[in-house]
């Protein structure tokens, strides 16, 4: 009777060591992937995030060039129409502006 036990109380303990190993390893398992998934999200999250930046700066530099542009040929035809007199405005006109600002 005593044997039986003892020997029934061991496999118990075996079962029960055997539950918490596998139980261990899916959890561990889970983490892993977890900490996998979670990785890949944040790295696609970094890619989505870098390619906004990226467009946003080309966006910037392309916007900023199209200024530097117009700027660079309103000064060029400012420059060509200084000597024929162009810009000068009357008295009139300069009093009217100054005005109004």
């Amino acid at each position: 009777g005593v044997g039986s036990a003892m020997v029934q109380g061991d496999a118990r303990q075996l079962i029960g060591a055997g539950e918490e190993l596998v139980g261990g390893l899916l959890g561990g398992t889970a983490t892993i992937a977890g900490g996998a998934l979670g990785a890949v999200d944040a790295v696609g999250r970094g890619v989505a995030r870098g390619t906004i930046a990226a467009a946003h700066g080309l966006g910037d530099a392309a916007s900023a060039a199209g200024k530097g542009v117009s700027d660079g040929l309103a000064m060029v035809a400012g420059g060509f129409m200084l000597p024929f007199g162009c810009d000068k405005k009357k008295p009139s006109q300069r009093s009217s502006d100054e005005k109004s600002k």
